[in-house]
């Protein structure tokens, strides 16, 4: 997060309407995507991976295409892409209700209330 855009040939997000409401898009992202949040070495895997907020290179070997994928997926949220994301949640939690996995279910539900609150108008600005 910045509050200065720089001429690097990244991609910048926003603007939102608080630092608390790109810090909640943040954490959101993270749980839907999940990127490295480990050193990377192999050996034992961190415990973001054991929570499902690590792709895992600490794990298991990661592809760059497998990564690319999520920054994708990921830019292609920031972008304004989030309806297949919110199916994608209320399949999952369907699902979930079904099996009778009711606290997964309700994780979900919540993520879907998160969702909400942070998709609202964005625009991306590429320098």
């Amino acid at each position: 997060m910045t509050k200065e855009i720089a001429k690097d040939g990244a991609h910048y997000f926003g603007p939102y309407a608080s630092r608390y409401k790109a810090e909640e898009t943040l954490e959101l992202l993270q749980k839907i995507y999940p990127l490295c949040h480990c050193n990377g070495k192999k050996g034992r895997p961190c415990f973001y991976y054991h929570i499902g907020m690590c792709i895992g290179p600490c794990a298991r070997d990661v592809t760059k295409e497998e990564y690319e994928a999520q920054i994708n997926k990921i830019t292609n949220f920031l972008n304004g892409g989030y309806r297949d994301v919110r199916n994608d949640i209320e399949a999952r939690m369907h699902r979930q209700i079904e099996n009778l996995e009711f606290e997964r279910a309700k994780e979900n539900h919540e993520m879907l209330h998160v969702l909400e609150r942070v998709t609202e108008k964005k625009k991306s600005m590429a320098t």
